[in-house]
């Protein structure tokens, strides 16, 4: 049985008390349990989304897809997200993802589709992205932005070829990685 306490603690930049306390803002903090799900602030392409979300998710309905530890769902409801739906297949990722809503008191929608779609984020691997993407085919339905992750920063002429239905906006990069936010063409 893996031990996520003791591989949080090594390698989650805010980890104490058994718990990764997440701060947004200066008023603004808020708290993970570790667990099996992506996304604790120790990756960059987490950081990337963060900082692109900041501006962007008050007022919004929010998917997030490939939920991971929840991290980004919380993030958008935190800051005045109007709805979050997240999206994640990994059984063990949607326990856990679920076990931070609850510890942060957030309604947070877990794999229901919601009525619109104001902004997605997606952190995985190119290569995953296009699959996740085509599952939920209601992302096309609205003026959607997306804000993608999980990219080496070589692999955005490729990535942008797979999305040639989205127009790059802005693009951000940290330590080899790309962030990106794209809206309909």
């Amino acid at each position: 049985m893996i031990n996520w306490k003791e591989i949080w603690e090594i390698h989650c930049p805010h980890f104490k008390n058994g718990h990764a306390l997440i701060p947004l803002s200066k008023n603004i903090s808020f708290k993970l349990k570790p667990g099996p799900g992506f996304g604790d602030l120790s990756h960059p392409t987490t950081n990337l989304l963060l900082n692109f979300m900041k501006p962007l998710v008050a007022g919004k309905t929010v998917i997030d897809i490939g939920s991971g530890s929840g991290i980004l769902s919380i993030t958008a409801a935190l800051l005045g997200a109007k709805e979050v739906f997240a999206f994640e297949i990994d059984g063990d990722a949607i326990t856990h993802s679920l076990e931070n809503f609850k510890l942060n008191n957030l309604k947070i929608f877990l794999n229901k589709k919601p009525p619109r779609v104001d902004l997605v984020t997606i952190n995985m691997i190119s290569s995953e992205q296009k699959i996740a993407l085509e599952q939920y085919p209601f992302i096309k339905e609205f003026p959607t932005t997306i804000l993608s992750s999980g990219l080496l920063c070589e692999e955005k002429e490729a990535y942008l070829k797979e999305m040639s239905s989205w127009r790059l906006i802005k693009e951000k990069k940290e330590k080899g990685w790309l962030g990106l936010q794209l809206i309909p063409k």
